[in-house]
């Protein structure tokens, strides 16, 4: 919701409170920065959910394409 609102700031704190992370939030987090032209945030949190061993699917590679607009 609030990548969906502009307010990236404040959706990347509230991901970094939540405990459990599941593909759908990191997907809106990727999504959410690629969309509002932060493109280096977009791809360090790429990074980390990959670091993390988290694994991306479809919407993640379709945020990732957002990158490339």
């Amino acid at each position: 919701m609030y990548t969906n609102c502009g307010c990236i700031e404040e959706s990347y704190q509230l991901f970094k409170r939540i405990g459990v992370r599941s593909i759908t939030s990191w997907n809106g987090l990727v999504v959410g920065f690629a969309q509002h032209g932060n493109a280096e945030e977009a791809l360090h949190i790429l990074r980390m959910m990959r670091h993390l061993g988290v694994q991306p699917d479809g919407i993640t590679f379709i945020g990732a394409l957002w990158l490339s607009v």
